[in-house]
């Protein structure tokens, strides 16, 4: 008995990549030249094959384990790409323009899925520096992500879900637009004054989702970069990057599958309402109700985010024998980090700006001597506060005070010593300082360890 009702069960997932790519290079440098120099040019193309295949035991396949039924699966897409890249070296060591330099790249990619098709994507850059000192850059790129071998054909198992019913006569009023949910649910057949028969979980399944479309994205950089020659040694860099991010793939719970479909204006047509049906047989006890579920990956996603980068370093000697001092900061301020991923209403938002594990600001730092063979390097991070994980800054106000952490700074010190050029001692201090997690995190924004101490050595031969 212990024997039929525990068997061994194996199961095995194999992926597979094929690519084959081929390109030419090269400048008109010999033959024809800009202010700035020879153009420089690349074109050249691509195959991909991606296949995926997932085994399973027969005894798994009978329906002898709670995974009752799981069946093998396979999938398959190959792509046909030609690309393109040109840089034009407009201008070079002239007056008020040391550099100026233009790029150019396109990419037409041919997927074999029928609903991505062809897609073309390209970007733009460039480089303006009008003395040594100083140079101003920037970028703008139409992207895509074709949905991957996993989205695609991740193995179908079996799922148990329980949605509320937008169509319940309690939440028939409720939602984005509730005269859509309204006429939805009468043209779905759901009568006034319907109530959800439902009792208990129904089954359904999850896994990959054959129909993806490709996501598509958007970005522009804007940045400078100064290095002034009276200051040898010294450089700062400030980057402003946006992207947003449409048709995004992300996987969708069962309420917002329900509500998806009964709030969308595309009724019946839209992707949601045939990943689930309900039972018509009038004579059932759950008549009406949900009786069967599909839920995973999904285009419907919107991400947007927007911030500034920064980074400054200086390097230089110390008088005498003294050694060299590096000190160097770099960070990010965010200034958004926003989410649209409401099935049901296109325009809610929800930014993470300040909540946890997205700080608003967050910034290393660090100090180097090197003298010698002797090394002593002081590194830092600091973080702004954040809300407690599960903690809108929407409306952080349901929750008691205090209901943030306060802003986290480590310190870390370094010592490493050459004994010879093949031969270095390195010991140390990891979070100095002994900080701990913020609340409720297990190891964030540093390990739980707390106060560590090291001591090794690495050796050439």
């Amino acid at each position: 008995a212990i024997a039929f009702v525990n068997p061994p069960s194996e199961s095995s997932v194999t992926l597979e990549q094929f690519v084959a790519q081929a390109f030419i290079a090269g400048t008109t440098e010999d033959f024809f030249r800009l202010p700035g120099g020879g153009i420089g040019l690349v074109v050249g193309a691509e195959y991909r094959k991606e296949k995926s295949r997932f085994e399973v035991d027969a005894f798994t396949q009978a329906g002898f384990f709670f995974e009752s039924g799981v069946q093998p699966e396979e999938g398959s897409f190959d792509v046909k790409e030609v690309f393109g890249e040109l840089e034009l070296p407009f201008f070079a060591d002239m007056p008020f323009a040391d550099l100026l330099t233009v790029k150019g790249s396109a990419r037409y990619s041919d997927y074999s899925l029928d609903n991505v098709g062809g897609v073309f994507t390209w970007a733009v850059d460039g480089i303006y520096r009008p003395v040594p000192d100083i140079s101003f850059r920037g970028s703008y790129a139409k992207a895509v992500r074709a949905p991957n071998i996993t989205n695609l054909f991740s193995p179908t198992t079996p799922a148990t879900f329980r949605p509320i019913d937008p169509c319940d006569a309690a939440q028939i009023n409720r939602g984005p637009n509730p005269s859509v949910r309204l006429a939805n649910c009468r043209a779905d057949g759901i009568p006034a004054g319907f109530t959800d028969p439902l009792t208990a979980r129904i089954t359904g399944l999850t896994g990959g989702n054959p129909d993806l479309e490709e996501e598509r994205s958007t970005s522009w950089t804007v940045g400078g970069v100064l290095q002034p020659r009276f200051l040898p040694g010294f450089t700062a860099t400030v980057d402003y990057w946006n992207y947003e991010i449409t048709n995004a793939i992300a996987n969708v719970s069962a309420d917002e599958i329900a509500s998806g479909c009964y709030d969308s204006p595309d009724f019946p047509n839209n992707s949601f309402c045939s990943l689930f049906t309900r039972n018509r047989n009038a004579g059932s006890p759950t008549f009406l109700g949900f009786n069967s579920f599909r839920n995973g990956p999904v285009n419907f996603a919107r991400f947007e985010a927007e911030g500034i980068d920064f980074q400054a370093r200086y390097r230089f000697p110390l008088g005498g024998n003294a050694g060299t001092i590096t000190a160097r900061i770099g960070g990010t301020y965010l200034i958004k980090n926003t989410t649209f991923t409401s099935v049901s209403d296109p325009n809610s938002e929800d930014d993470f700006v300040g909540e946890a594990q997205r700080p608003e600001v967050a910034f290393n730092t660090g100090l180097a001597w090197e003298i010698g063979a002797l090394r002593v390097e002081w590194e830092s991070f600091w973080q702004s506060r954040q809300y407690y994980q599960g903690i809108d800054v929407e409306d952080p106000t349901g929750f008691a005070e205090p209901n943030r952490d306060d802003d986290f700074w480590s310190h870390d010190l370094n010592f490493a010593y050459d004994v010879t050029e093949a031969l270095t001692f390195r010991f140390g201090v990891n979070n100095l300082t002994d900080e701990r997690p913020f609340a409720a995190e297990a190891a964030y924004p540093i390990s739980a360890i707390g106060r560590s101490y090291f001591l090794g050595f690495r050796a050439k031969y």
